[in-house]
């Protein structure tokens, strides 16, 4: 097996990674390597460090198609949230249209 932990000391060293644990295993061999700390500048790794994952590919996804679904509509007319918005609502309150009332 490859120096695990001369691989990523590198990664370490050069600043890419504050720290990491990584595990190889083949055949009846097994290769744990332990190298630099949890956080920029804090405390050492260990074996047993819980890492947090996040996926951030779902709202990126979200958001191109969100964008190549929506209608087209000109630049000067935004498309109004919630069926019309507070814009909406005002104006048919004003005009007597509404069916809440505002406070004062």
């Amino acid at each position: 097996m490859a120096d695990l932990h001369g691989v990523l000391a590198s990664y370490v060293a050069d600043g890419s990674l504050p720290g990491a644990v990584a595990v190889i295993a083949g055949g009846d061999r097994t290769e744990v390597a332990v190298v630099g700390s949890v956080a920029v500048g804090g405390g050492p790794m260990t074996r047993d460090a819980i890492f947090r994952f996040a996926s951030i590919t779902k709202p990126i996804v979200a958001a191109a198609v969100f964008e190549v679904t929506k209608p087209a509509t000109s630049s000067s007319q935004p498309t109004p949230a919630c069926g019309g918005g507070w814009k909406s609502a005002a104006r048919r309150e004003a005009t007597g249209g509404g069916s809440w009332k505002a406070r004062a």
